[in-house]
C-alpha cells in the first residue's frame, strides 16, 4: 500500500460507495436503491474526468464484480405523512489488475454516512459509550464500539444474488485462485467499518480460502474514527501486519480525532486558526466538542500503530466576521 497511485485509486473507489447518499424513495424495496448504486458506479468506474485525472486509473482496469453486485441495508423516516426510504449502510466489490504486480486486486467498497440515516449517526457513528469483545471466545483481542459492532453486523448480512460477500468469498476461493490482493476501504463511517470488516476476513480465512491460494488482505481507510480500544489496535497489527494497514486523514478534521484520548484532547483548539471571535461563536464550538468527548468518556480506544496513518495538512477557512453567522457555520461543517 506504499504507491501513491493505488492510494488514489482506493480513494476514488472509496468515494464512490457513497453514491447513494442523501437519495430517498417511498418504498422500502432495496432493489431501486442497489440498481442506481450499480448504474452510478459502474458509470463512475468508466469516466474519462476520473481517467484523465487519477494516476494510473485506466491500467487498473477497474470494474464492478460480476457476481456480487452493490447491496444496501434501508431505513427509513415520516415527514409530513410520508414514510421515506434511504440507504444506511452500502457495500460493494470492484476488481481491478494492480499495474506494478500484475496480481488481481479486489476492492470491498464500504459507504460513510449517509444524511439521512439515523442509523448511521446515532446506531453506528456515535454509539460508542460501551463496547463489546471482539472476539468473546479471546478477550485478549480487544474491544470495539457497539456501534462499530452495529455496521459490521450489517455488512456481514448484506446480500447479493443470495450470497452475502463472505459466501461469495468462499465460492469464488473453492478453487486455486492466483495470488491476489483484497483491500477494503471506506471514507468516515466507512473508514471506521473497514479495519474491522477486513479483520473479520482475516480472522476466518481459513474457512472461505479453502485451497490456501496466496491472499494479501489489507485496509486502506479514509477519515475514520477510531473503532476500538488499544488491546484490539495491537491485535488487528500483530494480525494483519502494519505493512497492510492504511489510514489517511487531514489534520483538521474533526472525525479521525474521535475517538482516541490523545486526539480528542486536540479538538479545543483545533480550529483557532479560523477566526472564532465572537462568544456565541466560540460557546457553539466548545458545546460541539464537550458532547463529542462525554460520548466516549471512559472507554479507552485507542488508534492502531502510528506509523499507519498518513497525515495531510489542513488548511483552515477563515471565517469572516459578517453577521451571516449561518453561512459561516455552513461552510465549516462543509470542511468537516
Amino acid at each position: 500500500m506504499s504507491c501513491d497511485s493505488q492510494i488514489q485509486n482506493i480513494f476514488m473507489l472509496a468515494i464512490f460507495a457513497d453514491a447513494e447518499s442523501g437519495v430517498s424513495q417511498t418504498t422500502s424495496d432495496p432493489s431501486p436503491f442497489e440498481s442506481q448504486a450499480l448504474t452510478n458506479i459502474s458509470n463512475a468506474l468508466a469516466d474519462s474526468t476520473v481517467a484523465a485525472n487519477v494516476s494510473n486509473w485506466s491500467e487498473y482496469s477497474w470494474s464492478l464484480s460480476n457476481q456480487w453486485s452493490p447491496s444496501v441495508s434501508v431505513g427509513s423516516q415520516s415527514l409530513n405523512g410520508t414514510t421515506y426510504y434511504y440507504v444506511d449502510n452500502l457495500m460493494y466489490l470492484a476488481e481491478g489488475t494492480d499495474p506494478t504486480t500484475q496480481k488481481n486486486i479486489y476492492v470491498i467498497g464500504i459507504a460513510g454516512t449517509n444524511g439521512e440515516s439515523y442509523k448511521g449517526w446515532f446506531c453506528e457513528d456515535l454509539d460508542v459509550g460501551t463496547k463489546s469483545y471482539w472476539n468473546q471466545d479471546q478477550p485478549s483481542a480487544g474491544q470495539i464500539s457497539s456501534g462499530t459492532r452495529n455496521g459490521l453486523t450489517t455488512l456481514q448480512d448484506l446480500t447479493s444474488n443470495g450470497q452475502t460477500l463472505y459466501q461469495y468469498l468462499q465460492t469464488l476461493f473453492s478453487s486455486q485462485q492466483d495470488p491476489c490482493d483484497i483491500v477494503v476501504t471506506g471514507h468516515s463511517l466507512g473508514g471506521a467499518l473497514a479495519p474491522v470488516y477486513a479483520q473479520y476476513l482475516k480472522d476466518n480465512e481459513a474457512s472461505w480460502n479453502t485451497q490456501g491460494s496466496e491472499v494479501t488482505i489489507s485496509f486502506c481507510a479514509f477519515a475514520g474514527a477510531t473503532p476500538g480500544d488499544s488491546q484490539f489496535a495491537s491485535y488487528v497489527n500483530n494480525s494483519m501486519g502494519t505493512n497492510n494497514i492504511q489510514l489517511i486523514w487531514n489534520t483538521m478534521d474533526v472525525v479521525p480525532h474521535a475517538w482516541d484520548t490523545t486526539h480528542m484532547e486536540e479538538l479545543p483548539t483545533l480550529f483557532n486558526a479560523c477566526n472564532f471571535q465572537s462568544a456565541q461563536k466560540n460557546t457553539i464550538i466548545t458545546s460541539i466538542i464537550s458532547y463529542f468527548t462525554n460520548l466516549s468518556s471512559g472507554q479507552s480506544y485507542s488508534r492502531f500503530a502510528d506509523q499507519a496513518y498518513v497525515s495531510l495538512p489542513g488548511q483552515p477557512i477563515i471565517l469572516s466576521n459578517s453577521t451571516n453567522y449561518q453561512n459561516e457555520v455552513t461552510k465549516l461543517v462543509a470542511v468537516l
